[in-house]
C-alpha cells in the first residue's frame, strides 16, 4: 500500500531492482507504466472489475467463491426461480408480477456474466482441456510404439469415438 491507501505496483524497475512506487490500474496489480495501458490490460481490468462488483452485488464474498462460478451459480439459481414461477403463472396469475420481477434478476444476472467475460472463460477452459485430452493420447500412443498403419487405425478409432460422444451430447442438450 502506498500513500492514502492506494495499492502500488508490483513491479520492479530492471535497472535498480526497486519496487516500482507508481499506483495500480483498478482491476491489475500493475501501474500504466508496467503494462497496463496495454489493450489486453484494460480488457481484463475491465472484466476483473465487472466480477468484483457482480459479486459484490449478488452478496457473495470474493473470498469465499471464485467470482466467475459464483456468477455462474447465481445465473442458474436465477433461471430455476424464473422457470418455476413461470410454471406456477399458469395456475396462480396472481404470482405474474413475481415472474416478471424473476425475469427480470435472470437478464441482469446474465448481463453480468456476460459482462464479466464468464463464457469467454468457460470455452478457454473447454479448450485447455481438449488440448491436454490430445497431449495424452498421443503420448499413450507414443509409448507404444505404434506402426504407422496401427497409429492411423488408433486414430481413425478415437475420432469415431469423439464424433459419437459429441452425437450424444448434443443431443442431449437439445432435448434439455
Amino acid at each position: 500500500m502506498g500513500r492514502r491507501g492506494t495499492r502500488i505496483c508490483r513491479a520492479r524497475s530492471k535497472t535498480s531492482g526497486l519496487p516500482c512506487r507508481y499506483p495500480i490500474v483498478p482491476g491489475l496489480t500493475v501501474c500504466r507504466f508496467h503494462g497496463g495501458n496495454a489493450p489486453q490490460a484494460r480488457a481484463k481490468a475491465a472484466r476483473v472489475l465487472a466480477q468484483q462488483i457482480a459479486a459484490r452485488k449478488l452478496g457473495i464474498p470474493l473470498d469465499d467463491a471464485e467470482p466467475t462460478e459464483a456468477l455462474l451459480h447465481a445465473v442458474r439459481v436465477a433461471a430455476g426461480d424464473a422457470v418455476t414461477l413461470g410454471t406456477l403463472v399458469n395456475q396462480e396469475p396472481d404470482l405474474l408480477p413475481l415472474y416478471e420481477r424473476a425475469l427480470d434478476r435472470m437478464a441482469r444476472i446474465s448481463k453480468m456474466a456476460l459482462d464479466a467475460g464468464v463464457a469467454e472463460r468457460r470455452v478457454r477452459m473447454a479448450e485447455s482441456q481438449a488440448a491436454d485430452m490430445m497431449r495424452v493420447l498421443q503420448a499413450g500412443m507414443n509409448a507404444l510404439a505404434l506402426t504407422p498403419e496401427q497409429e492411423a487405425q488408433a486414430r481413425s478409432a478415437m475420432t469415431d469415438e469423439i464424433r459419437r460422444l459429441s452425437e450424444r451430447s448434443s443431443s442431449t442438450s437439445s432435448t434439455a
